[in-house]
């Protein structure tokens, strides 16, 4: 687990959209009003994001991420996203404050491609053999140095989406303080609206009820995520993770 924590950290400082992604130790924070009594408790709840794999077979929508620099610059990026589990996924900048070389992050299951749609041209690697080993998160390592376990798919991919689709970090604080501040709806859907604390950071996050995913994602003066649509479970055309044909390797 420990390997692959290191290869989670080096795969996100070497690949992305353009757009730096967050410390996922640095949370959102809670400057909304509290709604009404809680219907569950806050075990549930963590008890919900870390089994949230689980309970999903497909996702797919869009979302938008503001990111908000030190003197108050703001840059927007769009992105739409489709996953099928246990490792196809397409994730696809439609819009972005930073242009990225290749706006197309996709795995069919057995490769990776980083694909320019523009240039009609794609990298490809292999997928490997760790993103479909779950052993470690049904298994966690226990002792003096915890770390957050992470879905061993999600750190193969550069889009910040991917870490509010596999929100098994949130509920792995070191130190965190939760608190359940009640129930909401967004995008028609019930919600869990959450708060933790940790040494740094306030945070809030919108958790869906069904599946533990995270909605919405906020922290002050640093990011504001949202997703705008989503569907769960139903069927993916698998032409959605099926590289083009006239596409050139690089």
């Amino acid at each position: 687990m420990k390997q692959q924590w290191t290869l989670f950290k080096r795969g996100r400082a070497a690949i992305g959209f353009g757009v730096a992604l967050v410390s996922i130790g640095v949370l959102l924070s809670a400057c909304a009003a509290r709604s009404g009594a809680p219907a569950a408790n806050i075990e549930e709840v963590l008890d919900l994001m870390s089994t949230s794999h689980t309970r999903w077979h497909t996702v797919q929508g869009q979302a938008v991420v503001v990111w908000t620099g030190t003197q108050g610059q703001q840059q927007e990026y769009e992105l739409d996203f489709a996953v099928s589990q246990p490792a196809a996924a397409r994730f696809a900048s439609v819009k972005a404050h930073i242009a990225p070389v290749y706006d197309v992050w996709m795995s069919d299951g057995t490769y990776i491609y980083e694909i320019n749609t523009a240039a009609g041209t794609y990298v490809r690697s292999q997928l490997p053999a760790f993103a479909l080993d779950l052993s470690g998160m049904e298994n966690p390592e226990t002792g003096p140095d915890p770390v957050a376990i992470i879905h061993p798919f999600s750190m193969l991919i550069p889009s910040p989406v991917a870490q509010y689709i596999y929100p098994h970090w949130f509920a792995q604080q070191v130190n965190g303080s939760y608190q359940l501040l009640g129930e909401e709806e967004w995008l028609g859907r019930k919600v869990w609206k959450v708060e933790c604390v940790t040494e740094t950071a306030t945070s809030l996050a919108w958790i869906d009820q069904s599946t533990g995913v995270i909605l919405r994602f906020q922290q002050p003066d640093y990011v504001d995520f949202r997703i705008t649509s989503v569907v769960f479970d139903e069927s993916i055309d698998t032409e959605v993770f099926t590289l083009p044909a006239d596409y050139a390797q690089e």
